[in-house]
Formats: structure tokens, sequence, C-alpha cells
């Protein structure tokens, strides 16, 4: 379970699907992650996309603690065929779980 606020410098997985212009799922993609750091030009982030499973339709997302080094993030997902996706989070130094323990 992820803690909230995402916390700065920590790595972060979450998953998502890819779909084409008929809102479909697709499989078998090599998507491109970039990413925006507190508004600052994208580039290549340093985490990775692959799909889970062979023919899962579900991708993993892994920011690593350099990609997650900012107080507001900008993530962009691209593949060729696939809706690109945008994701934006905001951290912090502390999440609510360990100021509220």
């Amino acid at each position: 379970m992820q803690n909230y606020p995402f916390k700065r410098a920590a790595s972060l997985v979450f998953e998502i699907s890819l779909r084409d212009t008929s809102n479909r799922r697709m499989t078998g993609l090599t998507p491109t992650l970039q990413i925006m750091k507190d508004g600052g030009a994208f580039a290549s982030a340093a985490g990775t996309i692959v799909e889970t499973a062979t023919g899962s339709k579900i991708y993993r997302v892994t920011l690593t603690t350099v990609d997650m080094d900012a107080d507001r993030l900008y993530v962009l997902v691209t593949a060729p065929l696939a809706i690109d996706r945008d994701f934006m989070f905001f951290t912090a130094k502390s999440t609510w779980n360990e100021v509220n323990p």
C-alpha cells in the first residue's frame, strides 16, 4: 500500500493500461517513459515501464528515487498506436503515515 502524499526521492510503482483510439487495451507495446520535474523540460525517466506478463495488457511503471526527486512531477507515457497517458504527482519530504504513526 502506498503512503500519501508520495514521498520525495522514494521510488514509486504503479500499474496502468494503454489503449488504442477505440478504447481497447493493448498488449505487446514498447512504451516510452518521460518525466518533467518542477516545470522543467521533459527528459527520459530513469525508471521503467514493462508489461506485467505477456498478453496481460497491464503495464507496470517504476519511477526511481532519481525520478521522484522533485516537488512536482509530470509523467508522460507514449507508445506507437496508443493514446498518450499522463500523470501529475506531488511529493513531500514526509508521508502522512510518517507524521501520524
